[in-house]
């Protein structure tokens, strides 16, 4: 089936559970926080929240699982065409979410954000807001104005239909979600490799393609859409 225009992004039906141990507070309490403000919004509709609770020095999130496989996964199966699409999608929902403004560099409970690619290699692991704000106003960024980003949008944090037919995608693991500078969004996909393929995929005869790279494509066309990109600016920084 030919892949509509990316709209109506994400399926609800499953059961996920995430503990992690309580960090700077940038835990579980923090992405429940997040799960929970997104929903009112509706910008792009989540894995509905079943319970959140603490024991000790750890949280727990209980959400619904969302139904499908990872892009990560689907990928060598798709036709040029989906993955182009799939592209266009999460493009979509980086503009979708970004609607949504903040009034620090933060999480959406004003707590600080794990985001370890704006912190130094050796150096102090420092998430507060006050210190990521630095950071990016320092590469160049406009921190007069926040919106709200993923922040790790990789192919293995992306749900796809088991075979596309309509579309929708879901979007798992908020953990680093929360409100960043415009131009982080662009320069994070420059950046980061953890949001790569795997290599049994890129390796993979069917996927020789020039959307076999998930971060080139996906920033090319974030550019193409006038987001900007300091990740010539980072490296000056973080080396």
């Amino acid at each position: 089936m030919t892949p509509a225009t990316p709209q109506g992004l994400v399926n609800r039906d499953q059961r996920l559970l995430q503990g992690q141990k309580a960090r700077q507070r940038c835990n579980a309490r923090t992405c429940h926080a997040r799960i929970r403000q997104q929903a009112a919004t509706q910008i792009i509709p989540d894995p509905k929240v079943l319970r959140y609770f603490e024991f000790g020095d750890r949280s727990f999130l209980f959400v619904c699982r969302v139904s499908g496989r990872t892009l990560m996964d689907a990928w060598v199966s798709l036709s040029a065409e989906w993955r182009r699409y799939y592209i266009g999608a999460i493009v979509q929902v980086c503009k979708e979410a970004a609607a949504w403004k903040g009034d620090a560099l933060a999480g959406v409970d004003g707590q600080c954000i794990p985001e370890r690619y704006l912190t130094k290699i050796g150096g102090v692991k420092d998430f507060s807001p006050e210190s990521l704000q630095r950071i990016c106003r320092g590469l160049g960024m406009d921190c007069a104005n926040y919106v709200f980003y993923h922040a790790d949008l990789g192919p293995g944090n992306i749900i796809v239909e088991d075979v596309p037919k309509l579309g929708t995608i879901g979007i798992i693991d908020w953990e680093v979600a929360g409100f960043f500078p415009w131009g982080w969004i662009r320069t994070k996909f420059r950046l980061c490799s953890g949001m790569d393929f795997e290599p049994e995929v890129t390796d993979h005869p069917d996927v020789a393609d020039e959307t076999c790279c998930w971060r080139r494509e996906v920033q090319r066309l974030l550019g193409a859409h006038g987001l900007e990109d300091f990740s010539g600016e980072w490296m000056d920084w973080w080396w």
